[in-house]
């Protein structure tokens, strides 16, 4: 199982934006993805790279980008404070409540793991790993903590806006 997306059209996304999509995105493995119910393809027309920023940084950083997504766009967010993905969940049921404010659908909250090396704060790819970016006694020389990393796809819906409640 993979997550099927295509890039916005309309949208600004930078050279490093769509390395920083495909790279997680396509990379995603199937054990992560086992409880998402991924039905339909997104079309992403912004990321935000909360990696590393305290909540509510990611969030309002989401809201940001929102401003400009199109009817049926979606957001992708990466997330290492989990606070974040709880703050996010609950933004977008109240967006689903909210009559003056538009329909945001958190389509896609999973986790994924990866090595982080004490030394200069670096971080690598779990993938990168495996596919021998880094070395095996590399990585004995260093801690093999493990960073969470949340994968995010906030998506505008389409309906409400405009809508004239019922009395």
């Amino acid at each position: 199982m993979s997550i099927e997306y295509t890039l916005s059209q309309r949208s600004n996304l930078s050279s490093s934006d769509i390395e920083l999509i495909h790279k997680f995105l396509q990379n995603l493995s199937d054990a992560s993805l086992n409880n998402a119910s991924v039905l339909k393809p997104f079309v992403i027309s912004h990321v935000v790279d909360g990696r590393g920023l305290a909540c509510p940084m990611p969030l309002l950083k989401l809201k940001v980008a929102l401003r400009s997504v199109a009817d049926g766009e979606s957001v992708y967010v990466l997330a290492t404070d989990p606070n974040s993905k709880t703050d996010i969940d609950a933004f977008c049921r109240q967006s689903s409540t909210n009559q003056s404010m538009p329909d945001y659908q958190l389509d896609l909250a999973v986790s994924t793991s990866m090595p982080t090396c004490k030394e200069n704060n670096e971080q690598t790819d779990e993938l990168s790993v495996k596919t021998g970016g880094q070395s095996e006694s590399h990585l004995q020389k260093h801690s093999k903590k493990q960073d969470t990393i949340f994968h995010l796809i906030i998506t505008k819906s389409h309906g409400k806006m405009g809508q004239v409640p019922l009395k």
